[in-house]
């Protein structure tokens, strides 16, 4: 941002020093004062606002390169303005997903010790993560184009057996989540077939809306775990007096 809003502008080594001194404290105060009351509801929050926000800065960053005339990945590719805001948006997101999936399943696991389907959710959520930071990592060049083809289809296939499990896999599933899931379900391969037999919508479409509905309904999964997590957990304030 500060790039965009000075293009151009240089710093002597002093100033240079004396500025990122400043922003380097800065951000470590609010982490340091952040990690106190860090819990699921706020990695959760930080998980949306993160991707979103990086992706909608790396899609303003290209406006003069007209990345829509290409694909969702091109911003990710040489060929794009600060392709690396893009990639790092997706490795930060993965990292924060793997953290809402551990705090949100150690206490799941608590409640439900040593229940297989657990387990395998948690898997699968954990490679759904980790396939998300393989896209980042490997963006689509020619060097790694196959690597990046490969990561972006083992995505869809995490995620469709994730929807198509829900029913097994989350304890206490809930009807509408059900209907919810299998909509997301339709809506993708409805997207999915129409592109590929029909080329309608055109790829950079078909990307967006697949990403928007496919994360839409990763928040929402991770919003009932969360009600998991916390079901029939109650809290009591005790006062404790001490007389001398």
């Amino acid at each position: 941002m500060l790039g965009q809003l000075f293009p151009g502008a240089s710093f002597d080594l002093v100033t240079a020093a004396i500025i990122f001194f400043i922003l380097t404290v800065s951000s470590n105060t609010l982490m340091v004062r952040a990690a106190r009351h860090v819990d699921a509801n706020t990695l959760s929050a930080l998980l949306g606002v993160v991707i979103i926000t990086g992706v909608i800065i790396a899609m303003a960053s290209n406006n003069q390169r007209r990345w829509w005339q290409h694909n969702l990945s091109f911003l990710g590719t040489d060929m794009a303005n600060n392709a690396w805001q893009f990639n790092a948006t997706l490795m930060l997101a993965a990292l924060l997903m793997v953290a809402l999936i551990d705090t949100l399943f150690v206490a799941i696991s608590q409640r439900y010790p040593g229940n297989r389907r657990i387990n395998i959710m948690r898997a699968l959520l954990t490679l759904v993560a980790l396939d998300v930071a393989c896209i980042g990592i490997f963006p689509n060049n020619a060097a790694s184009h196959l690597l990046h083809d490969q990561a972006a289809g083992m995505l869809i296939i995490l995620l469709a057996v994730l929807i198509v499990g829900i029913r097994w896999l989350l304890p206490q599933v809930s009807r509408e989540f059900l209907w919810v899931s299998y909509l997301v379900a339709i809506i993708l391969l409805t997207l999915n077939f129409g592109f590929r037999l029909f080329g309608y919508p055109s790829l950079t479409s078909f990307e967006i809306q697949a990403f928007t509905v496919a994360f839409g309904w990763l928040l929402l999964l991770f919003s009932r775990l969360r009600a998991l997590a916390i079901q029939d957990r109650w809290q009591w304030d005790v006062h404790i007096k001490v007389t001398r």
